[in-house]
């Protein structure tokens, strides 16, 4: 259980975008209808000084609260800029994509007779999109070319310098070499050793 992170909801990089824009367009509703409300007031507070004749219509309201309850009237009148239809209808498209998913006959595996199965029907405008390369250091983009350079076993020394022009190193040697035929058991223990132990270094002067 310590090893248990914390299970984030996956997300598309749209399903953000839209947060991030009905978050900005929420605030600045908040504003505007805060902005409005304080305008209220101020023209209650105008308007029962210059029409006192009508303060008994108003007897119980005083400008705070007058503009206390036009905030929420400007909220209730002004959430329409809150693009609700927007969010279902991009609801609406990822159900019926997951379902062109499911009846994608290229994508059926007849010898288990599965078809596709979207699972999730709000991470279907993900697929396709690379975001990160990994490579690693051993020749995914460069060269890497492990080739025989040179070895001294017994006293005697094979191989050459490395030539890319060069052929096999197999094409310059004769059957039943002697130099080869002296060292046979010695030969082996090297290449065994060589193919078995990963920490082979080698060393200054040989």
């Amino acid at each position: 259980m310590k090893n248990c992170g914390k299970i984030t909801l996956k997300k598309t990089k749209l399903c953000h975008l839209m947060d991030r824009l009905v978050l900005m367009i929420t605030v600045t509703l908040l504003l505007i209808s805060f902005s409005l409300a304080i305008g209220s007031g101020l023209w209650a507070t105008k308007f029962f000084q210059e029409h006192s004749y009508l303060f008994a219509f108003y007897r119980h309201t005083s400008a705070i609260s007058y503009a206390f309850f036009a905030f929420w009237g400007f909220l209730i009148l002004l959430s329409l800029v809150i693009p609700m239809s927007m969010l279902i209808t991009f609801e609406f498209i990822y159900l019926v994509n997951s379902c062109f998913i499911n009846w994608d006959i290229e994508m059926y595996y007849p010898e288990k007779n599965t078809p596709a199965n979207a699972r999730s029907t709000s991470l279907n405008d993900q697929l396709g999109q690379i975001e990160y390369i990994f490579s690693d250091k051993t020749g995914t983009l460069t060269q890497n070319i492990m080739t025989f350079k040179k070895c001294c076993i017994n006293g005697n020394i094979y191989g050459n310098e490395w030539n890319q022009n060069a052929g096999k190193c197999t094409d310059h040697l004769e059957q039943g070499s002697p130099t080869l035929a002296t060292c046979g058991l010695q030969l082996s223990e090297f290449l065994s050793q060589l193919c078995l132990l990963s920490s082979l270094k080698s060393c200054q002067g040989w």
